[in-house]
């Protein structure tokens, strides 16, 4: 399975210094202005040839695609005045014209496609997921929630990415969104940079740079700041651009991203996540290869594992609910908790020489494992028809959550339209009481969604298509879970 995140720089060690990341916009999350290089180049050929751009001589053309290549990154104007310059120089600029006049004839042919995306988002006939690279909006949430500013530094006009990054409904991650001045030839990314390490006091090492071009890594490089490259597969919004990443290795990147799926990798290396064991992350490589149709949700099962694991460390258990086919799935995971599911799990020596003092003792030694703590609240049928028949039926699970629930337990709600009222209330209890929640749901998330903080959508409609994701779900969360846990 090809690596989403690569690190290049060994020497690079992170160790959760950053307070602020300035990322770039196009290319990097965004792929609103996708084909960009598609209307530059053949504008650029035409004006320097003063002919049809299929008609420019092939060492013309090689000239364009290596400037639009080294270029990437860089204001737009500045852009311009190299096609200003060639222009002048072959005798095709009689009218003397600008780098501006050339910027608004560029402009003009880009925006009638980016005009129609936006117009397609703004009517919601598309998603913005749709012009998203994989991963990147679970990266900026991470990097929020660890405290992280955020700030959005982009070579394009002020106005145009303002509005392309409200149309996405990335804006509010931003402290600062900053584009290219109007008829002004100024580094939009340059002078955040100069801001936040003068007048917010930041160190150089406190500073995280990414960016599509190797005008953001040589920056971030310069600024004494770390630099990951996203070698972005702007088409196929996942996946890695070998010559993107080609050119960033080159400009000095300390890490490649082609998409931001391995959000744990990604977060460990910046020192905000403890990094998974090698056999467990191989484990969940292999998942993500047998079942690609969930690679969206890969951020989010990569802190449910976390919460697994992080529940069992501090010495706390699982609760788990359900209804119908959900109930068995509560069952389910609590059979694959509360005994070895792909490991032996052997008990330690100390409980084994206690065992063996007693007759049987031997047998018990060698035949028993070592459990993870997990109570499927599906199964005391005495409560349950006793809290039903005198209170309230739809208060069972709620009602063993107060009785069974401590702060930092975990409890897990199953329901596949995501509206269980039984769930619901249980999961409303947990919350008050302290407890951590995960939430598997399907169609749109429902009130799960809400109420969990971490929720597994299964990217179905139909309810048995819903338990089929999962249980591929849960399966995974088990054993790698256990993977953390044990030694095989």
């Amino acid at each position: 399975m090809t690596r989403q995140f690569e690190v290049m720089n060994k020497d690079a060690h992170v160790n959760g210094k950053i307070k602020a990341a300035i990322f770039d916009f196009d290319g990097t999350f965004s792929t609103l202005r996708c084909g960009w290089e598609k209307v530059m180049r053949p504008l650029m050929l035409e004006e320097i040839s003063g002919g049809k751009a299929e008609d420019a001589s092939l060492e013309l053309q090689r000239e364009v695609d290596d400037y639009i290549d080294q270029s990437t990154g860089i204001q737009t104007v500045y852009q311009m005045q190299w096609l200003m310059e060639q222009a002048t120089k072959e005798g095709n600029n009689p009218l003397n014209h600008d780098e501006w006049w050339y910027k608004e004839r560029y402009n003009e042919r880009l925006m009638e496609q980016v005009s129609v995306r936006l117009d397609r988002l703004e009517k919601g006939l598309d998603s913005p997921k749709q012009y998203l690279i994989k991963g990147a909006v679970d990266f900026l949430l991470e990097l929020k929630n660890n405290g992280i500013d955020l700030y959005l530094a982009s070579g394009t006009d002020n106005k145009d990415v303002q509005r392309e990054a409200r149309t996405l409904g990335v804006d509010s991650y931003f402290t600062l969104i900053k584009g290219a001045p109007e008829h002004m030839a100024a580094c939009s990314k340059e002078a955040v940079i100069k801001m936040i390490l003068e007048e917010k006091n930041i160190k150089g090492e406190e500073l995280l740079l990414v960016g599509d071009g190797k005008v953001e890594v040589a920056l971030g490089k310069e600024a004494g700041g770390y630099a990951i490259g996203a070698a972005t597969n702007e088409e196929s919004l996942q996946g890695v651009n070998e010559i993107k990443k080609a050119r960033l290795i080159k400009a000095g990147a300390d890490a490649i991203v082609g998409d931001f799926s391995e959000l744990n990798n990604l977060m460990s290396w910046l020192g905000y996540a403890k990094p998974f064991k090698e056999t467990t992350n191989k484990f969940i490589d292999d998942f993500f290869e047998r079942h690609n149709r969930f690679v969206d949700l890969r951020g989010n099962l990569e802190k449910a594992i976390h919460l697994f694991v992080e529940t069992y460390r501090n010495g706390n258990k699982i609760l788990l609910c359900g209804n119908g086919g959900s109930a068995s799935d509560a069952d389910h995971i609590t059979g694959e908790l509360l005994k070895g599911f792909l490991y032996k799990r052997p008990l330690n020596e100390e409980l084994k020489n206690k065992l063996k003092e007693f007759e049987n003792g031997e047998e018990l030694a060698n035949k028993l494992q070592c459990g993870l703590p997990a109570i499927a609240l599906t199964n005391h049928s005495a409560l349950l028809s006793a809290f039903a028949n005198d209170v309230d039926p739809e208060m069972v699970y709620a009602q063993q959550v107060v009785g069974l629930g401590k702060k930092g337990d975990l409890l897990v709600g199953i329901s596949t339209s995501g509206n269980a009222k039984n769930v619901d209330l249980a999961m409303k209890t947990a919350k008050a009481l302290g407890l951590n929640t995960l939430g598997l749901t399907g169609k749109d998330g429902g009130k799960l969604k809400k109420t969990s903080d971490i929720c597994l959508i299964a990217p179905e409609k139909e309810t048995y298509l819903i338990q089929e994701c999962h249980i591929c779900f849960y399966h995974l969360l088990c054993a790698a879970c256990e993977m953390e846990m044990f030694e095989r």
